[in-house]
């Protein structure tokens, strides 16, 4: 219950200053690895996303209710994921080593998405 009534408190304007934040700096993040060529950079913000996609559907399924981009994992982001990391392995970009390095970009990711709904509901 708590979850719902926060996600009812949380306007558009709030949610879309969070996703422009955590645009942003993935957008640094890929610039980032096409400069330097260190893929493991772009891999680690794909497996963060690939992460944030099955929290949405787990949330969907606890709360009950849609939940904005559940939809779009299954048409989307499931099959771009499938491709992307075939691709990879296929191209011998990804190994055990920079999934290893990859992860802790993940981790490093997660205090980023806080930050960033921080920032919103500070700012808004």
């Amino acid at each position: 219950r708590k979850e719902k009534e926060k996600m009812k408190v949380t306007s558009s304007a709030t949610f879309s200053i969070a996703v422009c934040v955590l645009f942003i700096v993935a957008s640094a993040l890929v610039i980032i690895t096409i400069i330097t060529e260190q893929y493991f950079l772009f891999i680690g913000l794909n497996i963060f996303f690939a992460l944030n996609i099955i929290t949405h559907t787990v949330q969907s399924l606890f709360l009950r209710t849609y939940v904005p981009g559940v939809l779009t994992t299954f048409i989307l982001i499931i099959p771009y994921n499938v491709i992307l990391f075939n691709e990879l392995i296929t191209l011998g970009l990804m190994d055990f080593s920079t999934i290893g390095r990859a992860l802790i970009v993940t981790i490093l990711f997660i205090p980023m998405l806080l930050i960033s709904h921080k920032i919103a509901e500070k700012w808004n």
